[in-house]
């Protein structure tokens, strides 16, 4: 994942060593924001069925780098990447800069901010409908917050 890569910043790194890395601090610190806690709270359950984060889990937020990082609250180590491409039609555009991301699958896709979700061609089930426009969609791994009618890529949980 770049440029996330090249602060050295990988899964299972606990948040000291995070903060000892160059990036020091997030421009905030927030426990499971509304939205991202709505996308978790959908991913992996039947229709209908939520689950409520109750774990404490928290992020740090760079507004100015195009990215959070959530943090395992018990191990306080790295669980996921969320990266954000700031694309105009997201109801969060101008919240974050945008993150010059290339993520890189197993069969050699390379997403970036300026991938359009049809042409990437990934094999998925349908996807969970989050609300004006907005689809979220899984794939190794990854979810993918994609805006239905511009085909945008918003966000990806990596």
């Amino acid at each position: 994942i770049e440029p996330l890569n090249e602060y050295g910043l990988s899964f299972l790194q606990v948040d000291i060593d995070v903060l000892a890395q160059s990036l020091i601090v997030g421009n905030i610190i927030l426990y499971h924001k509304e939205h991202v806690e709505k996308v978790t709270a959908d991913l992996g359950f039947p229709q209908g069925e939520k689950k409520v984060n109750t774990t404490g889990d928290y992020f740090y937020n760079y507004f100015s780098r195009g990215f959070d990082i959530l943090f395992d609250s018990t191990t306080h180590c790295i669980k996921k990447f969320v990266v954000h491409s700031n694309n105009p039609s997201d109801t969060f555009f101008g919240n974050y800069s945008k993150c010059f991301f290339n993520v890189k699958f197993s069969n050699g896709v390379i997403v970036t901010p300026e991938s359009l979700w049809k042409e990437l061609n990934f094999k998925t089930e349908d996807p969970t409908l989050l609300g004006d426009n907005i689809e979220l969609y899984q794939y190794e791994n990854c979810s993918f917050e994609i805006h239905s009618k511009t085909s945008s890529i918003l966000t990806i949980f990596i």
